[in-house]
C-alpha cells in the first residue's frame, strides 16, 4: 500500500509516517515538498498506468519553500484530473468555509486541521482507507476486464469464460480480502460459517467468506460486482467437485468444473434431493452472467447470495446447510 505525502515540512513527513506504520506496517510511502514536482511525477504515473497503486494522497495547502508557488488548494484539481480515483487527505490550517467548499466539492477529498493529534489522524486515516477498501477493488483493471469480455465472445464454453475472468480478477480480490480493515472482518466471518457448515472444508469456507466480506463492504450500487459472483461461484464449484468425488461420481485425480458437473445432475435429478437441480442451475446461471458486456449488478449478486444462505432446500434449511451434510452422508 503506496500512501504519498506532499507538504513543506520533512518533520512532518516524519511525524505522520510514524503514526502510519504503527498501524499500517506494509505501507511504503513517496515524499514530495512541493505541489510542482509532485504532479510532475503524478503525470508520468498516469502514463505508465501506475496511478492505482496509490492508495492515499496527503495533501498541505502552503508550501513556505516556494514563495509565489501554487498552494494545494490551486494544485488540486491538476491533482485529481491525473487521479481521478486517488484519496485526498488535505491539510489545512484554516477554518475559511470558502476554502473548505473549495475543497469537498471533490469526490473522496478529506480535510483535516493542522496541528492534530495521534488519534485523531489515526481515525481519519483509518476512515479514509475503510472507504477505499469499500469503492476501490471493483474498479481495478476495468480497461482490461473489458478487453477480456470482448475477446471471450467467441468462447462457448462458459467454464472457460467463468475460469478466465476469476483468474483475472483473482490478484485485485485477493489483495483487497488482505487489507487490514477488511481482513479481520474476513477472519470472523470465516470462523461463523464454519460453525454453520462445519464439513466444509478451509479452502471452501474461504472461497465463500472472501465473496461475502466483499458484498458486505463494497457500498457503490453501481459497480460491477462480478468478482463477489465469481468467488461465491468458485466456492460451489470448489463443493460441488469435493461432494462428487466423495459419491464416487468422479476419481481423486479429475477435475471437473460447474457446468459439466450441472449437465450431470440434471441427467440425473432423482439422485439429488427435491429442488437441488433448479438450485445449482440458478447458480451456475447467475455465475454465467458475469461474462456479458457489463458484468453483473449488485442486485442480482444478492439473488445469488440467496440461493445460497436463505433459500431452503427441502430439509434443509439452505444450499451450503445440504452441502455439508453430504459430505459425510
Amino acid at each position: 500500500m503506496l500512501i504519498i505525502i506532499v507538504d513543506d515540512e520533512k518533520e512532518l513527513h516524519e511525524s505522520m509516517k510514524h503514526i502510519i506504520v504503527k498501524r499500517y506496517p506494509e505501507v511504503t510511502f513517496e515524499d514530495y515538498y512541493s505541489p510542482r514536482v509532485f504532479l510532475d511525477r503524478l503525470r508520468k504515473r498516469r502514463i505508465a498506468h501506475t496511478v492505482g497503486e496509490i492508495a492515499l494522497i496527503i495533501l498541505d495547502n502552503l508550501f513556505q519553500a516556494e514563495p509565489g508557488g501554487e498552494t494545494g488548494i490551486q494544485a488540486l484539481p491538476r491533482i485529481r484530473k491525473q487521479a481521478p480515483q486517488t484519496p485526498i487527505l488535505f491539510l489545512t490550517a484554516n477554518d475559511n468555509a470558502e476554502e473548505l467548499e473549495s475543497i469537498t466539492q471533490y469526490d473522496m477529498v478529506h480535510y483535516q486541521h493542522k496541528p492534530m493529534e495521534e488519534t485523531q489522524f489515526y481515525f481519519k486515516l483509518k476512515e479514509i482507507l475503510r472507504e477505499r477498501s469499500k469503492t476501490q477493488l471493483l474498479g481495478v483493471k476495468e480497461e482490461e476486464i473489458r478487453n477480456l469480455r470482448h475477446s471471450l465472445q467467441s468462447e462457448k464454453d462458459d467454464d472457460v469464460k467463468a475460469q478466465k475472468l476469476y483468474e483475472a480478477y483473482a490478484p485485485a480480490t485477493e489483495q483487497a480480502v488482505a487489507s487490514a480493515d477488511v481482513h479481520e472482518d474476513l477472519t470472523t466471518l470465516e470462523r461463523t460459517l464454519k460453525a454453520d457448515y462445519e464439513n466444509l472444508d478451509a479452502k471452501a469456507i474461504k472461497f465463500l467468506a472472501s465473496a461475502d466480506v466483499l458484498f458486505r463492504h463494497i457500498t457503490d450500487k453501481e459497480m460491477d460486482y462480478s468478482p463477489v459472483a465469481i468467488g461465491y461461484a468458485k466456492g460451489v464449484e470448489y463443493i460441488m467437485l469435493k461432494l462428487f468425488r466423495h459419491k464416487g461420481l468422479v476419481d481423486k485425480q479429475t477435475k471437473v468444473m460447474m457446468g459439466e458437473m450441472v449437465t450431470h445432475v440434471y441427467r440425473d435429478k432423482n439422485s439429488w434431493p427435491q429442488g437441488f437441480v433448479r438450485l445449482i442451475s440458478s447458480v451456475k446461471d447467475k455465475r454465467n452472467s458475469v461474462a456479458h458486456t457489463n458484468g453483473i449488478s449488485r442486485q442480482e449478486v444478492e439473488f445469488l447470495r440467496k440461493l445460497l444462505f436463505e433459500t431452503p432446500l427441502g430439509e434443509y434449511r439452505n444450499l451450503l446447510a445440504y452441502f455439508s451434510e453430504a459430505m459425510i452422508a
